[in-house]
């Protein structure tokens, strides 16, 4: 395959000067061009029969002039039909457009929540599957994952990943007294070793069976509560979110939380992407 020696900005450059000539050629030139021999006819030896007066002079400029001004208000009206064509699409995104937010709910023995236990067996944790009933342990992290958008959010997927390292500390440990900007932008996370139904898996573990989230409020909230019983080492977790619009388009964010010596803890979740 032959490669393209230019770059893309010469080549837009190229493209740009290519646009000009034609134009010049078309409406300055060839114009010119005419006009030259209609009256080269009038005083050749071997002339172009022509019958060239000052009307003539007016038609045939004047055609040219209003050629050049409808190519113009074309060029004027179809650029601004993009351009509320571009404004009508994003109204119409920002209108189905879900947005995920999530927070810390100390209310949450009064509300429908999902309860997961997280228990370790040597170094695997175990699934131990989620739960309408409310375990009596003590070290829970409830996070309310709420739709505050105009539009629905459509076949959400909610996966546990475990944090590994974030860029600039030195251990896990630090997160909490280091303030960290662009905290999600410095993360490396891997899939959880954990042991279900007494086999080991490895694959992407996914936390909670796909689901939908409306904008009333009735139906554009879910709690998820975590518990960390006693076998539970220190957890650092990353919890990621993928979920659609009506239009299908996808959307993912992240969300940190851990239980360090049985306390809970947690960031904001991200920004989506």
């Amino acid at each position: 395959m032959k490669k393209n020696l230019l770059s893309p900005k010469w080549n837009f450059l190229l493209y740009i000067s290519s646009i000009i000539l034609i134009i010049a050629i078309l409406l300055i030139i060839v114009p010119i061009t005419i006009d030259h021999l209609y009256l080269l006819g009038k005083t050749s030896t071997n002339p172009v029969l022509t019958n060239y007066s000052a009307p003539d002079v007016l038609i045939f400029w004047g055609s040219i002039l209003s050629v050049t001004s409808t190519t113009l208000l074309a060029l004027v009206a179809y650029k601004q039909n993009r351009n509320l064509s571009d404004i009508n699409n994003r109204i119409m995104t920002q209108q189905v457009k879900p947005v995920v937010v999530c927070e810390y709910d100390t209310n949450w023995k009064n509300d429908s929540a999902v309860c997961r236990i997280f228990s370790q067996d040597g170094e695997h944790i175990i699934n131990n599957g989620w739960s309408l009933q409310q375990p009596n342990l003590s070290n829970w992290c409830a996070l309310k994952i709420r739709n505050i958008g105009l539009g629905p959010a459509i076949n959400i997927n909610t996966f546990i990943h475990k944090l590994v390292h974030v860029q600039n500390l030195e251990k896990l440990s630090d997160i909490s007294l280091t303030p960290i900007e662009q905290f999600y932008e410095k993360i490396k996370y891997e899939n959880y070793s954990y042991m279900e139904n007494g086999n080991i898996r490895e694959d992407k573990w996914q936390i909670y069976p796909t689901f939908n989230l409306g904008i009333s409020k009735e139906s554009n909230s879910l709690c998820l509560v975590f518990f960390a019983d006693r076998t539970i080492e220190n957890m650092y977790n990353i919890l990621e979110i993928i979920y659609q619009d009506a239009f299908g388009s996808e959307y993912k964010q992240f969300l940190y939380f851990s239980f360090i010596d049985g306390v809970p803890s947690f960031l904001p979740i991200s920004q989506p992407i």
